[in-house]
This record gives C-alpha cells, structure tokens and sequence, in this order.
C-alpha cells in the first residue's frame, strides 16, 4: 500500500509544479480582457451584474459568479495573473475530490493510475492555465462525480443539496453545464442515482443566490438575450449532425493527448537559433505521438466499456463500485453527444472539458491493467504516455501564445484596456 500512495504524492506533486509554472507565464488577450473588466466593474461600482460574459451563439453567461471570482482575488491583489490563483485552489480542491472518491472507490493502486492521466494531462493543464471560463468548471465536474456517486445507493438530502447547488453555479460558469445536467438527468433516470427531493430545492435555492441581479433585470425589462442563438454560417441541422461524431472523437481525445492545433501554435524565439530549432523538432514529434496516443484512448474506451477483466479492481468488493463508475463515464459519454446535439455552434475542445474526469476513467483503467501486466511492453507503453504528458505541457509552457508574456514595445502595441492596464506589472500608466 506504501508504495501507490508514494506514487499518488510524486504525481499529485508535480502535476501542481506544472500548473505553478503554467500560472507564472499566462497571459491575457480579449477572453481574458472580457472577464478582468467584469470583476473591475464590480469592485468599482459595488453593483452586481446580471451576467458575466458574451457565448458562443450570442447568449450570455448568466448570474454574478464569474465577476464574484474574478473580483475578490483581484482585490485581494491587483495582478491580472491573481484570479489564476483562485482557478489553481479550484484545482487542488477538484483533485482532492476525486482522489477520495475514486480512491475509496477503487484503492490506491488504480488512484495513481486515474492521477496519472487526469492531473498531468496537458488538457486539464492548457484549459487551466489561464483565465477564462473554461478553467472554472473542472471543480463543478469533480463535485459532480463525487455527489453523484453517494447517491448512488440512497437519497440522501445533503448530497442532494450539493449536487443541485453545483449544477446551479455551474450554470453561471460556462454554457457546458448543460452536459452535467443531462448527465443527472440521465443517471436518474435509470435509477444510478437517487435524489432527495427537498434537498435539491435547497440547493437550487442556494446555488441560485448569485441569479439574483439575473432575476431582477428580467423583471425589469433591462436583460439582453441570454440563450445562445444559431450561427448564420450553417444550418442548424447540419451543426447538429457535425456535432455528434464530433463530441465522440472529443470524448476520445480528452483520453489522449493530442490536444490539436495548441501544439501546432507553439513558437519559440528566434527560428535560427539551436535551442528554438530543438524545441520545434521536439514538438513535431509530440504531435505526432500525441496523435498517435488518440489510438489508446479509443482502444482503452473500447475495452474499459466492454468490462475487460483487466480493468476490475484487485478487490472483489470493488466491483459494484468499478461497474457503478462504468456507468457514470457511459452516461457522461452520452450526455456530452447530447448537449453537442443540441448546440447551436460547432463543437470546440474547451466546450468540451467539463467531461474530462470521465473521459480519463478509461485511460486509467488502460494504464492499470498496463502496469498489471507480466510482459514488460505494456508498463513501457503506460510510462511513455505518461512522460509524455509532462513533455506536451513544457512544450506549451514555454512555446504558446498565451504562455509568452508580452513586454517591452510588444507590450506597448498591445490593445490593453485602460481599466486593465493598472493590473499588468511595470506597464507605465
């Protein structure tokens, strides 16, 4: 037992080391521009807004949450990089979660596995790194899973409160939460979990404090649309259709760690130089292994769906819990095809990562039956793709646009809000 929990600790310790790094280099653009004025609105006027920030599709991030978490870290230090800190103990908090869930669930051994895949993935890594909404609901997610799973057997009226408070804040985070919610829907509906009726009207109650000011200006008249509306380049039949197979090759690349165009972005200083020549032959390989690895997603999916005796936990006792968390990631698989059904724009990787910690429940199964193994071939192929996680993320760190901070008359050039400008160190007023 000492020794996954050893391995647990490494992980769990440079997994947090990465996104340290990540955090130092972001940078902000018109995503980031979008929400820092949101929290400086707030600090400046005292006021509440009714919504955060403009969709995809037009719609509106509604509620006062994101200004809220933007807000508080920035008065708390005036840096733009200070809400990043808040959106770094969001992760910490994500993990701890799911490491006592599935941990319990499934013991040290496949925790490590599930850690290894989840908390070094440059996925969770680059959507987390910077601010923008996509970073927040990876803690939404974790509560999902963990709530959702002590329902499993019982209502029971706290449990059930957390889990309709979360789906309520996940609501004003990102248009996403859609694929909670037909999650829940869909768990409930074939009796996985058992929701207790007057604790989810507390949470909803209490999750939905934050909708107030929304409630307000609806009232009054003053609330623009906050449904996103469909795109004027195609049909909507036609996203619809685009969107599914697209969702399930999504579903299989959060497994993976092809992250598409990130790694094709990256640059590094002057093209002459050894080290910039190094570091972009370094990642044309990481894309194509990346793009390979996509084949071991599908292939862990495959068999983690099909109940391979190598994916069952050592423990008999485990197996109702394995099979339980089998269905979860099925149902999330589902949910995510559903919601990208009914979206009215193409399907991006960030619309996406809210299913991530499902997504990597297969590839950790992968990468435990690996290490299982008697033949040495699949321990090297489970400790290759995990090196290679740690490869992807110092080759964004260090070579994509929103991990290169701007200085100098780069900096000058830059379209920075005046209202923004205060919060980038050194920038002359």
């Amino acid at each position: 037992m000492t020794r996954p929990l050893r391995l647990v600790a490494a992980i769990l310790c440079a997994g947090a080391a990465l996104q340290a790094l990540l955090w130092s280099r972001q940078w902000i653009y018109g995503d980031q521009y979008a929400l820092l004025l949101s929290g400086i609105g707030v600090l400046e006027t005292g006021d509440l807004p009714p919504f955060a920030k403009t969709m995809s599709g037009g719609g509106r991030v509604p509620g006062a949450l994101l200004p809220l978490l933007v807000a508080a870290p920035l008065q708390a230090w005036a840096d733009y990089r200070a809400p990043g800190l808040l959106i770094g103990l969001s992760h910490v908090a994500a993990v701890g979660v799911l490491a006592v869930c599935i941990g319990k669930a499934l013991g040290a051994r496949f925790l490590a596995a599930y850690l290894a895949v989840y908390w070094l993935s440059p996925w969770r890594l680059y959507h987390a790194g910077f601010v923008w909404e996509p970073a927040y609901v990876f803690l939404p997610a974790a509560l999902h899973l963990a709530s959702a799973y002590h329902l499993r057997e019982r209502a029971h009226a706290g449990w059930s409160l957390l889990h309709a408070a979360n789906l309520a804040l996940a609501l004003q985070l990102h248009g996403s939460f859609l694929v909670l919610a037909l999650l829940t829907a869909g768990l409930a509906a074939v009796r996985r979990i058992r929701l207790d009726v007057r604790g989810c009207v507390l949470g909803v109650l209490a999750g939905g404090l934050t909708l107030i000011p929304t409630a307000q200006a609806f009232i009054a008249g003053t609330l623009p649309q906050i449904l996103p509306g469909r795109t004027d380049e195609l049909p909507r039949a036609l996203i619809a259709l685009v969107n599914l197979p697209k969702s399930l090759a999504y579903w299989w690349r959060l497994g993976s760690l092809y992250i598409g165009r990130r790694l094709e972005q990256t640059v590094y200083g002057d093209p002459e130089a050894a080290a910039s020549a190094f570091a972009a032959g370094a990642t044309s390989a990481a894309i194509a292994l990346s793009t390979a690895s996509v084949a071991i997603a599908v292939f862990a999916s495959w068999r983690y769906f099909r109940r391979h005796p190598s994916c069952e936990p050592d423990a008999p006792g485990r197996t109702s819990a394995a099979e339980w968390l089998r269905a979860y990631a099925g149902w999330c698989l589902a949910a995510l095809c559903a919601a990208a059904t009914l979206s009215p724009v193409p399907v991006q990787g960030w619309h996406v990562v809210i299913a991530f910690h499902a997504a990597c429940l297969p590839v950790a199964a992968w990468i435990y039956a690996a290490f299982r193994a008697r033949s040495p071939l699949p321990r090297a192929a489970a400790a290759t793709f995990v090196l290679l996680e740690v490869v992807v993320v110092l080759l964004l760190a260090f070579g994509h646009p929103m991990y290169r901070p701007v200085s100098g008359e780069a900096l000058m050039r830059q379209d920075l809000p005046e209202a923004v400008r205060p919060l980038i160190p050194g920038l002359p007023r």
